[in-house]
This record gives structure tokens, C-alpha cells and sequence, in this order.
């Protein structure tokens, strides 16, 4: 009788064992998926000017700045694309908002004129030198516009660029907008060559006096010739010099999409008809001992 009764205080403290492991993995895993569902507002790199006019064989420069938007970056790696047949980029030089990210990854970092690829990566392992604040300084390009050349030429980021923050492991750099330069041809046009007009003079014809007989003597008229001209004005040539309007090409904006929540494995009413279902067997089997 002894042995039952001990053998039923452990089948008891089981099934509460197993009820508390249940309950505790169902609460485990929902406060894992609260945790993943946390949404971060995704930081913003924009490239200025947005708009500029240049005319071929002029240099220009270029800044990519950042708004965190609360995020502490760590890290930047930028990809930028460009169209080499109408510009040429020909140097980039880290931004003084990022001057505390001191690894830059010197073999990576190339521009490639001939493709019409930017590289920059640059990074720091001190949290306490994160990049935060808006408009931050991360990269200032130099480039030139080629001669002989017109277009507009769009410089974008490309989908690899992306940027580290404290406390994230993905991406948080997902709203990216670029920049165009408007090129005009500064080609001088021709003037039309217009006609000189001739002078031709007139003559007007002479009277001949005639003697009338009469007392009252008449006085003969006599005509004086004039010669008369008429020009006209020699309009100027003037050559003016074409200029393209720029065209504003809107930039898609990167949607950041939530990571997926993570499979529990069961659902809660599997959980507790399996629960439940073991505390039954085993109080039979307590029962039947």
C-alpha cells in the first residue's frame, strides 16, 4: 500500500513537470516571434546634388549622405552604377560623418570606368563610434563629363549596397535614392549667311521746254534728276547655345519586408490535446496500479 502511494506522488509531480514544460516552451516560442516581429525604421542614403547641368569636359562632385533614422551604423558598404560612355568618376574619398570607421577595405574599393561600377566599404568594431544623425557625411566622389558628349547620366545605387547597426543583423540601409546629371551640347551653330542688297539707281526723265507765242512770257521748268535707293537692314546671325531641361528619374524605394516568424512546430491546441492526453495514460495507469 506504501509503494502505491509513493508511486502516485511521482506520477503526479510528473504530470506537473510535464504540464510546466509545456507551458513554458508554448511562452518561449510566442515571445521569440514578438521578439522578430520588433519592426526598426530603415535608414535612408541619398546622393547629392540629386540634379545637376554640366557641359562636356566640365568636373563635378558627388556626396552620398545618410539619415540613420535612429539606427547607430556600423558599417557602410556602398555600389554605385553609372553610364561610363557619358561620365567618368575618378576619385572617392571617405565622408567626415564616417571619419570613426576606421577599416576600409583598401582592395575592394575601386572605381571601374570601363564597366561603370563604384565600390566603398568601410567599417568600425567600436558601438561607441556608430554613425547617427541625418544628413551624415559617408562619401564624396569626384568625377568628370566626357567631351563631345550629351544625355543625361544617372548615377544609382545598386541592389548590393547595405549598412550594418548596432543591435541588427541584416541590412538596414534599404531606402536608397540617386542622382542625374543633365549634359547640353555647347556646340556654337553656323550663322545663316543673308544677302547683301545691290543699290540700283533711277532716273526720272527730263521735261523739254516749249516757247508758246504769247506776251506773257512762261518760265520753263527744268526736271533735276534723282537718284533713289532702297536698302534693307542686314539681319545678324545670332547662335545661341542649346541647353537640355533635366529629366528627374524617380528611384524606386526599397519595401523592407519583415523576416518570417519562426515555425513553433505544433500549434497550441496540438500542444494542450497532447498534453492532455498524456496526463490521462498516465493517471490510468495510476489508477490500475
Amino acid at each position: 500500500m506504501a509503494n502505491n502511494k509513493i508511486k502516485l506522488v511521482f506520477i503526479v509531480l510528473a504530470i506537473i513537470i510535464l504540464g510546466a514544460g509545456v507551458i513554458s516552451g508554448i511562452l518561449l516560442v510566442q515571445q521569440r516571434q514578438v521578439f522578430q516581429q520588433r519592426a526598426f525604421t530603415p535608414a535612408h542614403a541619398f546622393i547629392l546634388p540629386a540634379s545637376q547641368s554640366k557641359d562636356p569636359g566640365e568636373n563635378f562632385s558627388l556626396t552620398i549622405n545618410i539619415d540613420t533614422v535612429g539606427n547607430s551604423l556600423t558599417g557602410v558598404d556602398f555600389t554605385l552604377t553609372f553610364d561610363p560612355n557619358l561620365i567618368q568618376l575618378t576619385s572617392q574619398v571617405k565622408g567626415s560623418g564616417i571619419s570613426s570607421f576606421t577599416n576600409e577595405l583598401t582592395s575592394q574599393n575601386q572605381i571601374n570606368n570601363t564597366t561603370g561600377r563604384l565600390h566603398y566599404a568601410a567599417f568600425t568594431l567600436d558601438t561607441g563610434s556608430a554613425a547617427t544623425g541625418t544628413n551624415v557625411e559617408a562619401l564624396v566622389i569626384t568625377g568628370m563629363v566626357k567631351a563631345g558628349v550629351s544625355g543625361t547620366a544617372q548615377i544609382t545605387f545598386d541592389s548590393a549596397t547595405s549598412a550594418s547597426a548596432v543591435g541588427e543583423g541584416e541590412n538596414v540601409l534599404l531606402n536608397l535614392t540617386g542622382a542625374n546629371i543633365s549634359i547640353s551640347s555647347n556646340q556654337i551653330a553656323d550663322p545663316t549667311p543673308t544677302a547683301t542688297p545691290t543699290l540700283t539707281p533711277t532716273t526720272n526723265p527730263t521735261t523739254i521746254p516749249t516757247t508758246t507765242p504769247t506776251l506773257t512770257p512762261t518760265a520753263t521748268p527744268t526736271a533735276t534728276s534723282t537718284s533713289t535707293s532702297t536698302s534693307q537692314p542686314s539681319p545678324e546671325a545670332t547662335a545661341g547655345k542649346a541647353t537640355s531641361t533635366p529629366t528627374i528619374h524617380p528611384t524606386s524605394t526599397a519595401t523592407p519586408i519583415p523576416p518570417s516568424l519562426p515555425s513553433s512546430g505544433s500549434s497550441l491546441p496540438t500542444l494542450f490535446a497532447g498534453a492532455f492526453g498524456i496526463m490521462v495514460i498516465i493517471a490510468s495507469l495510476a489508477l490500475a496500479i
